[in-house]
């Protein structure tokens, strides 16, 4: 405002207002300040890296299909028509062809003559084993190792042949049951 001679009017002075703006001031800037140094503060871990990790946003998950070629070959078995092979007991094997499959399943009764021990008598070893014929049920035969008519089966038109069973006795011991090893022969009739 001015007066009637066209001076500035000051407003009038009040004692200690100039006193109180500045320091109205210097309590705001203090609070600014302080303001800044927490929200800084709160940005960092102290060690230079983001307290928490920025989160990615990943595209959602698409399926292609690709065409697989068909096998033009056919498995091989494990074994061969008319050669010998081991069986641990409870293993599986596909013989000849891979509908045929042979699982040597235990040793009912193992009677053979330790190794270290002269008997009037050799012994006999009986296993048994399982035929299964295309995914049909299981069939079991015993065959007597030692005995010559006994160590040959006929089953579902294969024929098997107990060769021999490891690990053969001594004495004193006896042989676990997981430890036989069976020798065979399958051949189709």
């Amino acid at each position: 405002m001015r007066d009637a001679g066209g001076s500035w009017l000051r407003p009038p002075h009040h004692e200690g207002e100039g006193f109180v703006l500045n320091h109205f001031r210097s309590v705001t800037l203090f609070v600014v300040a302080a303001l800044s140094v927490l929200l800084l503060a709160a940005c960092s871990s102290g060690d230079g890296t983001p307290a928490s990790p920025i989160p990615t946003i990943q595209p959602p998950a698409t399926s292609i299909l690709v065409p697989t070629p068909m096998p033009t070959t056919v498995p091989r078995p494990d074994a061969a028509f008319g050669e010998p092979f081991l069986l641990q007991v409870g293993e599986g094997l596909s013989v000849g062809l891979n509908d045929l499959r042979v699982t040597f399943q235990g040793v009912s009764e193992d009677s053979r003559c330790p190794s270290d021990v002269v008997c009037i008598w050799a012994g006999q070893v009986v296993v048994v084993v399982a035929l299964e014929v295309g995914g049909g049920d299981p069939y079991s035969e015993s065959l007597t190792v030692g005995v010559a008519d006994k160590s040959i089966v006929t089953i579902g038109g294969y024929l098997l042949e107990a060769i021999s069973v490891e690990p053969y006795p001594v004495s004193p011991g006896t042989i676990p049951s997981t430890a036989y090893v069976l020798r065979l022969i399958v051949s189709p009739l």
